[in-house]
């Protein structure tokens, strides 16, 4: 339970503040440096800054602010002004109340969230994702506008906007993104509803949803992808293994394993499938994982960030570099994305004749039902290893071919 002597508030202890179940529904932790000031935290986890003062020789309370909302120095401010105002008799609640105050916009909305101790307590990766659609994507357009203004309709210009330039998962990405914002101004009864619910995505079914590396070329592009090392290799690793993007960028060292009797084996417990992703080390993941060794010496992570080896790379930064690698620069030609690899490598799986249910344990995918998906355990290395190598040759074969064509001139 909060101290009822006051002590000096710092960030990191209202950080720190839980709300004890055994106490009152709202407590306290009163400012040691300006009298009056305090943090109150409510049952529900909600804390905002508030001040205590006399008038007239009553007792009485004010909210100053969500804490987030404001740094602890301007809540000080305010709480001085405010024992000012009663100290010359003016009641600084029915002066806050009679103040016409700015309507909360978008831009405010989200530097109160990403201020949230819930907010940073997200992973890096979120916390990156999500300032990165908002600015790009969301706030240009949005940001000044007022929450109450906000509308279905608006979120829908968005979202169809990314659709039509062929960004089908970042326009998921930012619905996504719009109903965590929305949520968090409704936990502020800044808002009734979320403009982003019952939002259908008109998703098209065509561009590179639909497309794969079906060509000798078209793999001999992606294979010595004119981009940074890591990104290249990056490339190789998902077209060798069909893995998902982000399992390939969030790969560190630790996961790869030389197990007795079977060799090294990849494993990823941290998938979409909700299953962990076991899948053994064949020749050519492993020249990949020599290369990026011998690049980037000491790195923790398979595929380091551009500008810092000690952290992974970033999803965006990985998305652009493959959009400007890999299309012609304009929204109506944006190039294959990371997920065009995964396509690519079930299509030529099932050219080659590899079941369905073993292109389901390679890709490690829910699989398509059934009573083998019901009953089947373990890893299956051996079916797995069969699969990627077979998959491998058919891409060293059209590689070469690729190179072959491109180095004899045409018959005249």
């Amino acid at each position: 339970m909060p101290r009822k002597t006051a002590i000096p508030l710092t960030r990191s202890r209202i950080e720190r503040l839980r709300h004890d179940p055994q106490g009152p529904q709202q407590q306290f932790l009163w400012d040691a440096q300006v009298p009056g000031l305090g943090v109150m935290i409510q049952a529900t986890g909600f804390k905002s800054y508030v001040v205590r003062y006399r008038l007239q020789g009553v007792a009485r309370r004010m909210t100053i602010a969500q804490v987030g909302a404001i740094s602890l120095d301007a809540a000080r401010e305010l709480a001085r002004r405010a024992t000012e105002q009663a100290l010359a008799g003016t009641d600084p609640l029915k002066a806050k109340r009679e103040r016409p105050e700015r309507p909360v916009t978008l831009a405010d909305l989200h530097q109160r969230y990403t201020a949230t101790v819930y907010f940073k307590s997200r992973s890096d990766d979120f916390q990156r994702n999500f300032q990165s659609t908002m600015r790009r994507y969301v706030l240009p357009s949005l940001g000044g506008k007022a929450l109450v203004e906000i509308n279905r309709a608006d979120v829908r210009a968005i979202v169809d906007r990314l659709i039509d330039q062929g960004k089908e998962g970042m326009a998921k990405g930012a619905l996504t993104h719009l109903r965590v914002l929305f949520g968090h101004a409704i936990d502020l009864e800044l808002l009734q509803f979320s403009p982003a619910d019952r939002i259908k995505l008109q998703l098209t079914g065509t561009g590179r949803r639909e497309f794969w590396l079906q060509s000798a070329e078209e793999l001999r592009q992606a294979w010595y992808l004119p981009a940074r090392p890591q990104v290249r290799a990056m490339v190789r690793w998902c077209l060798l293994t069909g893995c998902r993007r982000d399992e390939a960028r969030l790969a560190h060292w630790l996961q790869i394993a030389d197990e007795p009797e079977i060799g090294e084996v990849w494993t990823v417990t941290d998938t979409k499938a909700g299953r962990p992703l076991v899948l053994p080390v064949t020749k050519p993941m492993r020249e990949v994982l020599d290369e990026m060794r011998a690049t980037f010496p000491g790195a923790p992570f398979l595929f380091p960030g551009l500008t810092d080896n000690l952290q992974p790379i970033a999803r965006g930064s990985s998305d652009w570099v493959l959009r400007s690698s890999t299309g012609d620069g304009s929204n109506a030609r944006p190039g294959w994305g990371w997920h065009t690899l995964r396509h690519t490598v079930e299509t030529h799986l099932a050219e080659l004749g590899i079941s369905a249910e073993h292109r389901d344990l390679v890709l490690n995918h829910k699989g398509r039902g059934g009573v083998g998906e019901r009953y089947r355990h373990g890893r299956q290395l051996d079916a797995k290893r069969d699969a990627l190598e077979r998959w491998h040759d058919r891409i060293f074969s059209l590689l070469s071919a690729s190179i072959q064509s491109a180095i004899q001139p045409p018959d005249v």
